[in-house]
C-alpha cells in the first residue's frame, strides 16, 4: 500500500459507498473527486451539497448493469434481479475510463469482498492506473474488521488520529446501547420479560432472522452476525449452523423450510441495495411465505433500510445494530423507548418499520385519533371507540404499540392463530395445546371426543373452578340424570389473563385442562383482563356465544348455568340479579347441603383431593383434604379455612 498521502494532495476515487461514508465521517469530503454510481445516496444522507459538473466536480466513475434509478430496473422483482445478477456476475460494473482520467486520483478505494456489491480490483483492470496511485481494497469480514477499516482509511489519508477517534466513538456508542439492554434484563422481573413476546421464556435472548434477500431468501452474513449479537439477540440459525465459524460466515441462500425450522422470534427484511420503502413493499408481497412463521402470527416481522444499515460495512452499521435491538425488543416499552432516545438510533418510518400485512397502510392510523384514544380509561373502552370509528388498530395504553381491533381482524378473513386480544373467531386456529396459555377471548380449551353434536339438544354449563365444590356439583348433576342422556355438561372456567390462575383457588388453567381431559368433558376458557373495564356479564355472554356456535351450532339450547355455591346468600343474590340478564336459568345443586352430606359424597367418589390453599398452621398445600378435614373436625376447629 505504501506511504500515507498528505491531505492537501489527496484526490480520492471511492468506488464503494462504505468507503465514501468513512471518508465523509473523517472530514475528507473535499478530497473526494470520483465515486461509484451508488455513492450519491451517501452524500444525501450526510446532507452534503455536491458539484456534479464543471471544474473539480465529483465524477461518477462507473455504471451498472442493474441501476435502480432506471424505471425498468426498479420495477424488476427480486427473482428477476437475482437471475440477472447470477447470469452476469463478472460483468455487473463497467468502468468509465474517461471519467477516471479526469479525476486524476492519488488514491483509489475499492473492495474485494463481493463482486455484486461494487467494482472489484479485477473489474478495474481496464483502467491505466499510474504506479504512484495508491489502491486500498477493503474487505472486512466482521464488525471488528469494519472498525479497523476506519483506521486503515484514515492512515492512508494521513489523518490517523481521526480514524482512531472514529473507531473509539463507534465503540463508545455501541457500549451505550449494549449497556441499556444488559441493564434492562438484569433489573427486570421474569414476568416483565415473559410478557414481551408469548414464546420467549424468562431471559432467553430473542432469536432474530435478518434476510438480505427474499426471492430466493438469503440470510445475513459477515458483520451482520456481530450486529445481531451486539443487539442482545441470537441468530435464528445458530442452533442449525453451530459447526460454522462466525468469522468467515458469508450470506448464503437458504430454503424456506430451514427458515421455518429455525423458528425466529423476529424477522427483519433488510435486502441488500434496497431502502426501507422497497423492503416494506417486497416483504408484504412475500406474505404467503411468511404466514407459516410464528413471527408472522405474533406481528414480529419488520423491514429496514438494508442498503444503508446492513449492506454497507461502515459507520452506519451502528444504526443497524440499534434497529435490530429496537425490533427485537419492540414490546418492552421501557427499553424500546430508551433505544429510541439514543441519538444514533434510526427513527421508525425512516430507518425501519413494522410490516403490516393487509391493505391498510400505516398512514391510515392518524396520529390525532390514536392520541385521543390512548388517553381513555382502559383498552376495552379504547377498543370500543376505535371500532366505532372504523379503525383497524389502536394504541395500547400500557405499551404504546398497535393492537388489531375486531374490525382489523375481521378484515383478515380468518383466525391467524396468534391468540389476538380481540379475536372474533374464538381463537379457532390456535393449536389446542397452546390455547390455555395464549387465548385472550372466551374459547374452547378442550373438546371432548365423545361429543356428538347431532345428539345434543340441551347443554348445562357448569362453572368450574377446579376445586372440590365444582367436582361435587358435577356429581350432583349426574345423580339427577342417571342415564346421562337428557343433557350434556360443558365446563366453564374463568381465569386471570396475565397469571393464567383461577381466582380464589390458586390453580393454574393448565391443571383445569387436565381435569377436563380426565373427565372427558368439553371445557370453555374465559380469560379475565385486569386492564379492561369489560363487565363479568359481558365476558360470560361471549362464552355463551361460543357454546351456541361451536357446540350447539345454533340448534340446541343452553338449559342452565350451574354453580357450586353452598350457603353464601349475598353471592347467590348477586348471581340471580346480574346473570339473569343473560336470560338463562340458574341452578345451584349444592345449595344449603350439609357438610356431612358433601363429605360423604367426596369420600364415596374415591377421587384424590389435595389442599390448594390454607390458613392453618401445620396444614400445607398438597396435603390430603379428606384426612386433614376429618382431623380438624375431631379437634373441633371451626375457625379455620382450607380448600
Amino acid at each position: 500500500m505504501g506511504k500515507s498521502l498528505p491531505e492537501d494532495t489527496l484526490r480520492i476515487a471511492s468506488l464503494l459507498p462504505a468507503a465514501t461514508d468513512i471518508l465523509i465521517c473523517l472530514g475528507l469530503t473535499d478530497c473526494i473527486f470520483g465515486i461509484s454510481h451508488e455513492c450519491k445516496v451517501v452524500y444525501e444522507e450526510h446532507g452534503k451539497n455536491v458539484n456534479w459538473s464543471g471544474d473539480d466536480c465529483v465524477h461518477v466513475l462507473n455504471s451498472s448493469l442493474i441501476d435502480f434509478d432506471r424505471a425498468d430496473d426498479a420495477a424488476m422483482t427480486q427473482q428477476e434481479i437475482d437471475a440477472k445478477v447470477k447470469a452476469n456476475a463478472d460483468s455487473l460494473y463497467q468502468m468509465n475510463v474517461a471519467s477516471m482520467e479526469l479525476v486524476r486520483p492519488s488514491l483509489i478505494l475499492t473492495q474485494g469482498l463481493c463482486a455484486v456489491c461494487g467494482p472489484s480490483p479485477k473489474q478495474m483492470s481496464c483502467l491505466k492506473i499510474s504506479s504512484h496511485v495508491k489502491v486500498l481494497s477493503l474487505q472486512p469480514r466482521n464488525l471488528s474488521e469494519v472498525l479497523e477499516s476506519f483506521v486503515q482509511v484514515a492512515k492512508v489519508c494521513d489523518v490517523p488520529t481521526r480514524g482512531i477517534t472514529m473507531k473509539d466513538e463507534f465503540q463508545r456508542r455501541l457500549f451505550q446501547l449494549r449497556s441499556l439492554i444488559h441493564d434492562h434484563y438484569k433489573g427486570s422481573s421474569n414476568r416483565e420479560i415473559n410478557k414481551t413476546r408469548s414464546s420467549l421464556s424468562e431471559k432467553r435472548k430473542p432469536k432474530v432472522l435478518l434476510l438480505e434477500w427474499l426471492d430466493p431468501p438469503y440470510d445475513g452474513g459477515h458483520w451482520v452476525i456481530d450486529q445481531i449479537k451486539h443487539a442482545g439477540c441470537e441468530n435464528s440459525f445458530d442452533s442449525l449452523d453451530s459447526c460454522q465459524s462466525d468469522v468467515s460466515k458469508k450470506s448464503k441462500e437458504v430454503s424456506w423450510d430451514k427458515i421455518y425450522k429455525s423458528d425466529p422470534d423476529v424477522v427483519i427484511v433488510a435486502c441488500c441495495g434496497f431502502d426501507l420503502d422497497r423492503n416494506l413493499k417486497d416483504a408484504k408481497e412475500a406474505k404467503g411465505a411468511f404466514m407459516r412463521l410464528r413471527a408472522f402470527k405474533e406481528n414480529s416481522i419488520y423491514a429496514a433500510d438494508g442498503n444503508r444499515y446492513f449492506a454497507r460495512p461502515g459507520p452506519s452499521l451502528l444504526g443497524g445494530i440499534s434497529i435490530i435491538a429496537r425490533c427485537a425488543h419492540d414490546r418492552i416499552g421501557s427499553l424500546s423507548k430508551k433505544i429510541d432516545e439514543l441519538d444514533f438510533s434510526p427513527k421508525e418510518g425512516l430507518g425501519w418499520s413494522q410490516v403490516i400485512f393487509d391493505e391498510t397502510k400505516q398512514a391510515e392510523i392518524e396520529i390525532e385519533d390514536t392520541v385521543t384514544i390512548a388517553n381513555k380509561d382502559d383498552f376495552y373502552k379504547i377498543h370500543a371507540d376505535a371500532c366505532k370509528s372504523g379503525k383497524k388498530y389502536y394504541l395500547d395504553p400500557e405499551t404504546g404499540y398497535r393492537v388489531f381491533t375486531r374490525i382489523g381482524l375481521e378484515a383478515l378473513g380468518k383466525c391467524c392463530g396468534s391468540g389476538c386480544r380481540h379475536c372474533p373467531y374464538n381463537h379457532a386456529s390456535v393449536k389446542e395445546e397452546d390455547k390455555a396459555k395464549r387465548i385472550k377471548q372466551p374459547a374452547l380449551l378442550y373438546r371432548a371426543g365423545n361429543f356428538s353434536n347431532k345428539d345434543i339438544s340441551m347443554i348445562k354449563v357448569l362453572f368450574w373452578s377446579g376445586g372440590k365444590d365444582s367436582f361435587l356439583t358435577l356429581r350432583a348433576l349426574y345423580r339427577s340424570n342417571p342415564r346421562k342422556n337428557d343433557f350434556a355438561i360443558v365446563l366453564l372456567t374463568t381465569f386471570d389473563e396475565t397469571s393464567r390462575v383461577i381466582a380464589n383457588q390458586n390453580i393454574h388453567i393448565d391443571n383445569v385442562v387436565r381435569q377436563a381431559k380426565h373427565l372427558e368433558l368439553t371445557l370453555i376458557g374465559v380469560p379475565m383482563h385486569r386492564a379492561s373495564s369489560e363487565s363479568y356479564i359481558s365476558r360470560i355472554g361471549k362464552a355463551m356465544d361460543v357454546v351456541r356456535k361451536e357446540i350447539l351450532h345454533e340448534h340446541g339450547i343452553i338449559g342452565s348455568l350451574v354453580f357450586g355455591d353452598l350457603h353464601l346468600d349475598h353471592i347467590r343474590d348477586w348471581r340471580d340479579k346480574e346473570l339473569s340478564k343473560l336470560k338463562i336459568p340458574l341452578e345451584y345443586p349444592l345449595w344449603k347441603k350439609s357438610y356431612d352430606h358433601l363429605m360423604e359424597s367426596l369420600r364415596s367418589s374415591k377421587v384424590e383431593c389435595k389442599i390448594s390453599a390454607s390458613n392453618v398452621e401445620d396444614v400445607g398445600v398438597g396435603d390430603d383434604f379428606i384426612f386433614t378435614y376429618e382431623k380438624l373436625s375431631l379437634m373441633k376447629k371451626s375457625d379455620v379455612t382450607i380448600d
